[in-house]
């Protein structure tokens, strides 16, 4: 410790034997201590209210207030609970030690004592002392920072069971649930599909099934408001086995506005073939990593140019945007996409568990488009505005190894789109040969017969069966 930093630190003597005083302060001085003085209890505790000592050496046997009350009172002054007080006693009875223990002191010398041993203890004290101080500052601006994250930080932490075990303020606001809702609570209840709080489903995939993640991910709540979030999940610590995930999020639904203006279909609001092209690889990647079943729909209204000519371009304008909403009903997942791919062509990519569901699926969204009973006199496939489908699916949990790139997919749903029109429209088509699916080889031969089978809309009675 240096000559200017002792010069600030303040010891305070209380004895009643001025001797005594003068013994102390005299091997004191020459480490160039700020010394004070007081002959009795009632005067220590005056100077002590006028400023924070760093140390104080307490004789014990005092007229009025013993040692013992001095120190029991100083403690309970403001800022003096952390100064150390030293004891100075010719008492060595373990009940007077102890005593000096309880009062608040942490150290004792007896009489009469060596000045090197003096020396040693208000120097280790006084480091103690140092340090303590030092963590205090240093806790303080943790404690400030943690403020400044927990409102502003969107912060989750999950133990390996996934329970929750902290949700910052920011968190909370954003996903509009209470801090009591979450702590405590395992990813996997199912009270988390409500409201805002539905984002937690997707930490839950990306935290017990990845471990892992850096990305973006999109969340919908019930009534289909789209939000945006940037993810990073990670181990707190890199060298230690990790108890816990941090979950840290961004809210970039502003951003990912301003972005998908440019990636945006202006009549309908879906995104446009240049996003397809853009995102669906992501998708693919993502099926892989997942081992789950990735679809992509193509979907085109039919007879469309008939209905222009019949009802007139503004009407078919509405028919479009009536179209891309029905299929924003059926889209409602935080992993699905609807895509306007240009004219009256739509397109759908999303993931299943099953082919039996990813095929249901697509069945809905040629469903949804039919209960739109928009009249079409002039479509031989019923009388109201209808869909035809063209589905491409690949499961990677049994063909982890099938390559092929979006522009590929796009072609062989366009293939099942054409069966599907082939076939009688209003109706769904699947293209999916069982070598891709079982070897990730080559991509299937041209005939279509041999690849596709045709699942026919209502026509002209309900139902949804192969042909």
């Amino acid at each position: 410790m240096s000559d200017v930093n002792r010069n600030k630190l303040g010891i305070l003597i209380v004895d009643d034997t001025p001797r005594n005083i003068q013994v102390v302060a005299g091997i004191l001085n020459r480490e160039g201590y700020s010394l004070f003085f007081a002959t009795d209890g009632r005067k220590a505790l005056e100077l002590a209210g006028k400023r924070t000592f760093d140390l104080v050496l307490m004789d014990v046997m005092m007229p009025g207030l013993d040692g013992f009350e001095t120190c029991a009172q100083l403690k309970r002054m403001p800022g003096y609970t952390d100064v150390p007080v030293i004891f100075l006693t010719a008492k060595t009875e373990p009940g007077s030690i102890l005593k000096g223990f309880e009062v608040g002191g942490v150290d004792y010398v007896t009489k009469p004592f060596h000045s090197s041993e003096l020396l040693s203890r208000v120097k280790a004290h006084l480091g103690i002392r140092a340090l303590t101080k030092e963590l205090q500052e240093t806790n303080k601006v943790l404690e400030h920072r943690m403020d400044i994250v927990d409102r502003f930080v969107m912060m989750l932490s999950v133990n390996r069971e996934g329970v929750i075990t902290y949700a910052s303020r920011a968190f909370c606001r954003a996903v509009d649930c209470d801090r009591e809702e979450l702590v405590g609570k395992n990813l996997r209840d199912p009270a988390h599909s409500d409201g805002q709080c539905r984002i937690i489903e997707d930490i839950y995939e990306l935290v017990l099934k990845n471990g892992r993640f850096d990305g973006e991910i999109r969340s919908r709540t019930p009534n289909g408001t789209e939000h945006w979030f940037g993810v990073n999940v990670f181990y707190f610590a890199e060298d230690i086995k990790a108890t816990e995930y941090k979950i840290i999020m961004e809210d970039i639904t502003n951003r990912k506005i301003v972005e998908k203006q440019s990636i945006t279909d202006d009549l309908t609001g879906l995104y446009n073939r240049r996003h397809f092209s853009r995102v669906f690889p992501e998708e693919i990647g993502r099926a892989r990593r997942d081992s789950k079943i990735l679809a992509f729909a193509m979907l085109d209204v039919d007879h469309f140019k008939l209905y222009n000519d019949t009802y007139g371009h503004v009407k078919g304008d509405e028919v479009l945007v009536g179209v891309a909403k029905a299929l924003e009903t059926v889209m409602k997942r935080s992993g699905d996409h609807c895509f306007r791919l240009g004219g009256e062509e739509f397109g759908a990519a999303y993931m299943s568990n099953s082919t039996e569901n990813a095929l249901a699926m697509a069945e809905k969204l040629r469903q949804a488009v039919e209960d739109l009973r928009i009249e079409h006199k002039e479509n031989e496939a019923g009388p109201f505005v209808t869909i035809s489908v063209g589905v491409h699916l690949v499961d990677f949990s049994t063909a982890p190894a099938f390559d092929e790139d979006s522009e590929a997919w796009y072609r062989n749903a366009d293939k099942a789109l054409y069966s599907a029109k082939h076939g009688g429209r209003n109706r769904v088509s699947i293209y999916c040969p069982e070598e891709i699916l079982d070897s990730g080889g080559p991509s299937a031969p041209a005939e279509l017969p041999a690849d596709f089978g045709a699942f026919p809309g209502r026509q002209p009675t309900p139902g949804y069966h192969e042909s």
